[in-house]
């Protein structure tokens, strides 16, 4: 409004000293700057008093043809070039664009094609604007012609890229609108921000996550995510297929949001409404992979209500990290909240002893007062537990001490063989013939496994 003001201005300040007057090149200005600030009616005031004395042109006319169709009057934009040919003002490349863009927004289409027609008979040698009008109307007509007109160009520009992507998706073929995309990484062509927004519709309807995951890096990469259209839209690409959790990391990171943001959020929440306590666990698993587990802390402290499943995604985290410390400070504040812990939580803290190289009087023995006597642990928990405590001694050099464990786990399970081939690494075989009578029969099934493990 600034700009349109002080152009007015100077307008005004012209026509007192009279100057420009009749000048066509300073009234074709005048057009310009009007329909550019946004003031289309005096754009149109400035074209009647130069048609009026006969004094206007075809750049006059392409400036008001063009003034119309960015303005969204396509039709206005058409019938001043029907005027324009009734003056007998020959049209040229620039006159014809346009005139091809009126022709696919009004779905004039064989007018379109009659002009396409008239400037193959004229010999006329299309520019990129006039070919990317062309596509765009033959889009709308017939998507395989529009294809064939696409593939003839030269220089593609971004703006092709994106109108033969639109014209795939308005005829419902997705797939085709991203090997479009795909063609334009073999480029040197710079993706905007209309590529995007044109890209992530058309992954959506592919209903494939990977693909989005790619999209989403690429989009990291070249930080087009800071645009928050291209933000909102992998939003709600992420919610339309389940997947909350990369949702509000979305969101999370996101710098700036606008009403859209916002509301494609709460919309996540409200459709996942009573999930709320699974998206927690799934975002801490999700950021303790990415190591910030302050992030995952974070999210786990605020959350208001714990399960087994929250206390083992923060546990298996900080084990994940070799954060032992940490992980039996959990493990007491987790037997303080009484919450029962089952084989997950004592298979991540016996993950976070072997990562952490500990030995008996160090970290094992810790852990062994924290989870109880071990043989009382292995009575209670699933036998992958035994396995890693029967690794985990081994490790340590106790094979005396894994023998035993051995024997309690074929006691409980009925099942040790397992554990005999975790201590076939360790031992020689002889070991295991030792153990063997002590164990249950091996049946055909397990001779084979046996026989395979060792060979």
């Amino acid at each position: 409004m600034v700009a349109l003001h002080e152009g007015r201005a100077i307008h005004g300040y012209a026509v007192r000293r009279e100057i420009g007057l009749c000048d066509d090149v300073f009234e074709t200005t005048l057009l310009d700057m009007y329909y550019k600030c946004g003031g289309i009616g005096l754009a149109a005031s400035v074209f009647a008093k130069m048609d009026a004395r006969k004094t206007t042109n075809v750049g006059s006319w392409n400036t008001l043809i063009a003034a119309y169709l960015q303005n969204g009057q396509a039709f206005e934009a058409f019938d001043l070039f029907r005027q324009m040919i009734c003056r007998n003002v020959f049209p040229d490349l620039v006159t014809l664009a346009n005139v091809i863009l009126c022709c696919a927004e009004l779905n004039y289409f064989r007018r379109g094609m009659s002009i396409h027609g008239y400037m193959i008979t004229m010999g006329a040698e299309l520019d990129l604007v006039a070919s990317t009008a062309l596509v765009d109307l033959y889009c709308k007509i017939d998507v395989t012609k529009a294809r064939k007109l696409f593939e003839r160009l030269g220089n593609k520009d971004v703006v092709v890229y994106n109108v033969m992507m639109t014209g795939y998706l308005e005829n419902e073929l997705p797939a085709d609108a991203v090997n479009v995309f795909r063609e334009k990484l073999k480029t040197k062509v710079s993706p905007n921000v209309a590529l995007f927004l044109n890209l992530i519709p058309a992954v959506l309807n592919l209903r494939d996550i990977i693909l989005v995951r790619s999209i989403h890096g690429y989009a990291l990469r070249h930080t087009h995510i800071s645009h928050v259209e291209i933000a909102n839209q992998i939003i709600h690409t992420y919610a339309k297929y389940g997947y909350v959790v990369d949702a509000r990391v979305v969101f999370h990171r996101m710098r700036t949001r606008d009403l859209v943001s916002w509301t494609s959020m709460m919309t996540v929440i409200d459709f996942f409404h009573g999930n709320e306590l699974s998206v927690n666990n799934s975002l801490i698993t999700t950021y303790a992979k990415s190591g910030k587990l302050h992030m995952a802390r974070s999210i786990f402290e605020q959350m208001t209500e714990l399960c087994l499943t929250s206390w083992n995604a923060m546990i298996g985290a900080y084990a994940m990290h070799g954060n032992y410390t940490d992980v039996l400070e959990l493990f007491d504040h987790m037997k303080i909240a009484k919450v029962t812990p089952d084989e997950v939580t004592f298979t991540s803290i016996l993950t976070a002893c072997s990562h952490s190289g500990l030995v008996e009087e160090g970290g094992i023995q810790s852990g062994q007062k924290r989870a109880g006597n071990t043989e009382e642990v292995m009575a209670i928990v699933h036998d992958k537990i035994t396995k890693n405590l029967v690794n985990l001694i081994a490790d340590q050099g106790e094979m005396q001490r894994q023998h035993k464990l051995l024997i309690l786990y074929a006691t409980q399970t009925g099942n040790a063989l397992d554990a005999a081939e975790c201590l076939a690494r360790e031992t020689e075989l002889p070991t295991i013939q030792r153990i063997s009578p002590k164990l249950q029969p091996v049946t055909c099934t397990r001779k084979t496994k046996t026989a395979n493990t060792r060979s």
